[in-house]
């Protein structure tokens, strides 16, 4: 009797963890987190921090969402729930050094289309993906607050969002992956961190 006492607080402790995790999922989706933009939903300023952190639907590091595979076993960036379209203004100044769109050679995997502005003050590579328009070239100079792109659902995702990855000064590179041409990569560093130094 006390063995099956045990099993069953057991199994009643594993249940409620289940239904935590998936309260805590569906709380934190990313379709929940698009409904709370406020002030000015069609602009992403990745300078507000505070804003910034209440859209987050996937953090640098962690891998909340369990049905996408991570290649390096952790989310090299942050997730920013945004409506498709929503404009997204350059945090720093710089240039955008690549610019690409990896749904031409390999659709609905990757980053889809993309820009990496480096930054002219610290010499980050910032990355911003699954855009839906690029305002900006290679080579372009770039102003705080100016408009480079608009939010998208290019690339391997399950909803419009910005993915933005900070690559640490000189690491940044592109790479051909799996045939689905050129790939951002390079030592990625905790990008709220980045931003609440400038």
């Amino acid at each position: 009797m006390r063995r099956i006492g045990f099993r069953f607080l057991l199994l009643s402790i594993a249940v409620l963890a289940v239904l935590y995790r998936t309260n805590d999922l569906l709380r934190n989706s990313p379709l929940n987190k698009i409904q709370k933009i406020s002030s000015n939903p069609s602009v992403l300023d990745l300078r507000d921090i505070r804003r910034i952190r209440t859209l987050i639907t996937q953090g640098y590091g962690s891998r909340r969402l369990f049905f996408i595979d991570y290649s390096k076993g952790y989310h090299n960036g942050i997730d920013i729930g945004a409506q498709s379209g929503v404009s997204i203004y350059s945090p720093v100044a710089g240039e955008v050094i690549a610019a690409g769109d990896q749904d031409t050679f390999c659709r609905r995997e990757n980053y889809g289309k993309f820009i990496v502005v480096k930054d002219q003050k610290e010499g980050a590579a910032l990355l911003f993906a699954h855009l839906n328009r690029m305002h900006m070239n290679v080579g372009d100079a770039v102003s705080v607050d100016q408009i480079i792109a608009n939010v998208g659902n290019t690339g391997r995702t399950t909803a419009p969002h910005l993915h933005f990855t900070v690559f640490k000064n000189g690491t940044f590179e592109l790479r051909n992956k799996n045939g689905c041409g050129s790939n951002p990569e390079g030592r990625d560093i905790n990008p709220l961190r980045y931003l609440e130094s400038l």
